[in-house]
């Protein structure tokens, strides 16, 4: 069934999300996640804040994967809007990978 939500004026919601990416041309490591994760009514807009090479992103749900991408970010800003209107109601893991073994991950609840 499509996801259906009282809550549809609930916009903007920001995930947290956890874990540590190297970015390109830096050897230290800098403690803030350059990638914020907000919904915008049913599409989840991921934002990067700083260029971090190619990230493979994966989302599942407690059975399987039900979507993955790859991008190149290669500037600030640089952003990706994930529709999730077609998902199923249920808790969802999203999971950034980048190639300097970075890895980020964060949870959310669709109703």
């Amino acid at each position: 069934t499509p996801i259906k939500s009282s809550a549809a004026s609930d916009v903007y919601k920001r995930q947290v999300l956890k874990g540590e990416f190297s970015q390109i041309g830096t050897r230290s490591l800098d403690p803030a996640i350059p990638i914020e994760a907000t919904f915008e009514g049913y599409v989840l807009i991921v934002e990067f804040t700083a260029p971090v090479g190619d990230v493979n992103i994966v989302i599942k749900d407690a059975t399987q994967n039900v979507y993955t991408s790859s991008i190149e970010v290669t500037a600030c800003g640089q952003s990706l809007a994930i529709p999730v209107e077609d998902y199923n109601a249920g808790t969802y893991t999203i999971e950034f990978r980048n190639s300097k073994d970075g890895y980020v991950y964060g949870n959310f609840t669709l109703m």
